[in-house]
């Protein structure tokens, strides 16, 4: 049984002997993938050729869950890349219908020329806090994360201010997110600053959120933890702020997902009819999915480097399958 999505995909890619002799076990199985949006978009077409031999060839029924379905069977280049998926086989059938119904969050476009400091991002957050009790602050590297942490705490504001970070073990996050839960159950005011990893997997409700901008997933996902059990009368808030400070410029996939929801974001403003008035509805996904695998379609068969240990410009999706240029060699 693979527990992870990472146990799952060294078993299909064959990471180590022991779980590629493990790859029978997944014929005639049911395989579920949570939180799909988080596959890394370089091994998309390997992970698509794989689960379509899986569930054509192999018996295999294999279910994608997240609250920002990737467009998987809409690959650009190459129809035979992507996974085929009837609208029979969607466990969700009224999309638009539950979208409506289940929207908990006003979500608030405040990007603004040359972007916001983090004393500006202090002051929104005390604005937050005092309107809805608690607010979350995302940001998207864990240098921004410690910095901004670093700034409120400075101002010693009278509440409780927690930092969550990938730097931190595992038992550690588990033990600050309880606390925050349980302060949040209690209706004590509490700021958190986090990276990303509050956005998967991570049952919590905060009354505002403040998200770094990021990938309109990303976005979304942070949003899902703003009134989440839908039990706020005034629902909750999401500010989308642009962080004059934050450097992506290691982070190649957060950076052109950036790129591409500002895209998104300015089509909502000049066209907010367009998306059925909601920047992170339906539409405003499609959309953004849309521009993102399309700016990345040379990135989804793994490229490698002649600087790389294959020594040559080529592909992983080819080494793994074809090989045609070793071949020829």
């Amino acid at each position: 049984m693979f527990t992870t999505q990472v146990q799952f995909l060294e078993a299909l890619f064959g990471a180590g002997t022991r779980d590629a002799r493990r790859m029978h076990q997944l014929a005639n199985s049911v395989i579920i993938m949570d939180e799909v949006q988080t596959v890394p978009i370089k091994i998309v077409h390997m992970l698509n050729a794989a689960l379509r031999f899986l569930t054509h060839d192999c018996g295999a029924t294999v279910v994608l869950c997240t609250a920002t379905q990737p467009p998987l069977d809409k690959l650009p280049q190459n129809p035979y890349r992507a996974l085929t998926i009837q609208d029979e086989q969607k466990i969700i059938r009224n999309e638009a219908e539950l979208f409506e119904k289940l929207k908990r969050v006003e979500v608030y476009d405040e990007r603004k020329p040359g972007g916001w400091t983090n004393a500006e991002i202090v002051d929104l957050a005390q604005k937050a806090l005092d309107e809805k009790g608690s607010v979350l602050i995302v940001v998207n590297t864990r240098a921004s994360a410690l910095t901004l942490y670093q700034e409120i705490k400075s101002h010693n504001l009278s509440t409780a201010l927690y930092h969550l970070s990938t730097n931190m073990c595992p038992a550690h996050r588990k033990d600050k997110l309880d606390e925050i839960k349980a302060k949040l159950e209690a209706k004590e005011p509490v700021i958190c600053v986090s990276t990303q990893l509050i956005e998967a997997g991570v049952d919590i409700d905060f009354g505002a959120v403040i998200r770094a901008l990021a990938g309109l997933d990303s976005i979304t996902q942070s949003a899902g933890r703003c009134n989440r059990h839908g039990l706020r009368e005034d629902g909750g808030i999401v500010w989308v702020v642009n962080p004059k400070l934050e450097n992506l410029d290691r982070l190649k996939d957060i950076k052109v997902g950036r790129d591409q929801a500002e895209r998104v974001l300015d089509d909502f403003k000049n066209s907010p009819d367009t998306f059925g008035n909601d920047p992170i509805g339906i539409d405003a996904i499609a959309s953004f999915y849309n521009y993102y695998y399309n700016s990345q379609k040379e990135n989804m068969n793994y490229p490698v480097s002649a600087t790389s240990e294959i020594g040559r410009n080529d592909n992983l999706f080819n080494l793994l399958s074809m090989n045609e240029l070793s071949v020829k060699a």
